[in-house]
């Protein structure tokens, strides 16, 4: 009755045990020269970006630039078997959700509370202003409005990974700007998602007439909301269980009887004298030994996965988890320190991933070969100059320092990520826009991808308040 019960032995005829494990050794073998072909050419791929991003820096440009090249000339020259670029972009895909984690990790509460709207106004223009642009610019060029406004949707969203890793790179991850982008950019790609939907519904003709239509638009907006204070819930609750149980201790050391004269007397006879008595020098054991670190850290990064999870079931956006994730796992008071010593050289390697492969390997060289340069000049200056336009909304108006702000904040969220490049594709496919405003777009997203990083670090040189 087994499977292999009615299959000949090539050799002889074994027993079906002895011949399973011959076959086994037959296809490892066989596979062995595919895997060394597949190592070298991991191998040489890793010292390529390792290369770029040393030669980038050499030449005072960001890291991503190079990383991104190196990436799209690997997928233009054909020279990774799929399997490996299936992996890598899987491995960048997680580089993302780590640096959107450490954006959490890193977000004040405090900051949070104060710039919310500030970041939710910020995030909006940069939401709106796009779409009216290029719509605008793709009409003057003849495009039909459905069309135009397709474009827009598509050049609209902000890449949470690049400004992360800007701000990571310029030492702005915890200032209160690096902040107010990070949160800007995460509330940005809400909004992008939910402005996705509304495409979606002009894709599907058919959820346009339905019932469902209102629900289908508002509900990656719903669920985010949900998300965002489920979360904040649930780590005042941690937090306070940590006061409590603190608390507790504390009751209990006071409750003990302090000890007797004649006990302390007993106490320092048994120390010999050649005993150090300065407290200072002692070493105190820690608190929290390592083994207990490393115990609440997979919790929390198990944690961080099942938000990812339920955002993305919910018709959210991962990233919004992850950055939740990190957010909640700030109510364990050393995580922060832990997480850095342990996440650093992963989430380098994870980055640079990120950006060559997840981002790279997105970039279509049939659909830009093919485009008109004046499309592509006109569409690409309305994608960049809306994006930071969205800086005026960066601080109050004539406030001191900013004109600077508005400058620096709206060249961060020039970048575009990779929810353009995912959402394109489908757009052309589905008929809703055309050959020539595709390979435009394409161009657009890839040119203001390479823009922004330079332009915020031009930026800084205004000086950081």
């Amino acid at each position: 009755s087994s499977l292999f019960s009615s299959v000949e032995s090539p050799v002889t005829h074994l027993p079906e045990s002895v011949y399973l494990r011959t076959f086994a050794r037959q296809t490892t073998a066989m596979h062995e020269g595919d895997l060394l072909h597949g190592m070298w050419l991991l191998g040489f791929f890793i010292a390529s970006l390792y290369i770029g991003s040393k030669l980038a820096f050499c030449l005072g440009i960001p890291g991503l630039i190079a990383e991104i090249g190196i990436g799209v000339l690997w997928w233009w020259g054909n020279a990774l078997p799929e399997y490996l670029m299936n992996g890598l972009q899987v491995a960048g895909t997680l580089g993302l959700v780590l640096m959107v984690f450490d954006g959490g990790v890193n977000m004040k509460l405090a900051e949070l509370r104060r710039m919310g709207l500030r970041a939710l106004s910020l995030s909006a223009a940069g939401i709106a202003l796009p779409i009216l642009m290029v719509w605008g610019m793709l009409r003057l060029l003849g495009y039909p409005d459905l069309e135009a406004i397709a474009c827009g949707i598509v050049l609209s969203s902000t890449a949470i990974g690049f400004c992360l890793q800007m701000m990571d790179d310029a030492n702005l991850i915890a200032h209160p700007m690096g902040q107010l982008i990070a949160c800007a950019a995460m509330v940005d790609d809400v909004l992008s998602l939910v402005a996705v939907a509304m495409l979606n519904v002009f894709v599907h003709a058919g959820a346009a007439s339905s019932g469902n239509a209102v629900w289908e638009l508002t509900r990656p907006a719903v669920f985010s909301i949900a998300i965002f204070l489920a979360c904040l819930m649930l780590r005042t609750f941690i937090v306070k269980m940590g006061e409590a149980l603190s608390l507790w201790r504390k009751q209990q050391q006071t409750r003990q009887p302090p000890p007797t004269d004649g006990a302390l007397d007993a106490e320092e006879a048994a120390v010999p004298e050649d005993t150090p008595r300065d407290t200072e020098e002692t070493s105190e054991p820690n608190d929290q030994p390592g083994l207990v670190n490393d115990f609440v850290m997979c919790i929390i990064m198990c944690l961080a996965l099942a938000l990812t999870w339920a955002a993305d079931e919910l018709h959210s956006t991962y990233m919004l988890g992850a950055f939740m994730g990190g957010m909640v796992a700030t109510s364990w008071s050393s995580f922060t320190s832990a997480w850095e010593e342990a996440s650093a050289p992963v989430m380098a390697w994870l980055a640079k991933i990120f950006f060559a492969c997840t981002v790279g390997f997105k970039v279509p060289l049939e659909a830009m070969v093919t485009a008109r340069p004046g499309d592509v000049l006109l569409v690409t200056l309305a994608a960049v100059l809306s994006k930071f336009a969205s800086g005026l909304w960066a601080a109050p108006a004539c406030s001191e320092g900013w004109a600077t702000r508005c400058v620096q904040v709206g060249s961060a969220m020039v970048g575009r990520g990779e929810i353009g490049f995912m959402v394109l594709p489908g757009c052309y496919e589905a008929g809703l826009i055309s050959k020539q405003s595709y390979s435009a777009t394409i161009w657009a997203l890839v040119l203001a991808t390479l823009v922004g990083p330079i332009m915020f670090k031009t930026s800084l040189k205004l000086g950081v308040d």
